[in-house]
């Protein structure tokens, strides 16, 4: 997660990265890791801006492999149960 104030990402349940900050400038990166079944899993991003700039994004990797983006395209909103 490359966030420019606080942000936490929750991967089924878990809390997988969180930023407690607050930053005027350049976004803050945090990394962690998560083994996950194949399948879908519930994402929750908590994100906290406060007032200038506005920056937000997530990568992810496979097995320690080449870090690509999350896009939009590969999210999508399901009902919660």
């Amino acid at each position: 997660v490359l966030s420019d104030d606080g942000s936490r990402m929750t991967i089924a349940g878990q809390t997988v990265t969180e930023l407690n900050i607050l930053c005027d400038l350049d976004p803050w990166k945090a990394e962690g890791n998560i083994a996950l079944e194949p399948g879908l899993h519930s994402i929750t991003i908590d994100y906290f801006q406060f007032e200038k700039r506005n920056r937000l994004e997530l990568e992810y990797s496979v097995n320690g492999g080449e870090k690509r983006k999350v896009t939009p395209a590969m999210l999508f909103h399901g009902k919660s149960e």
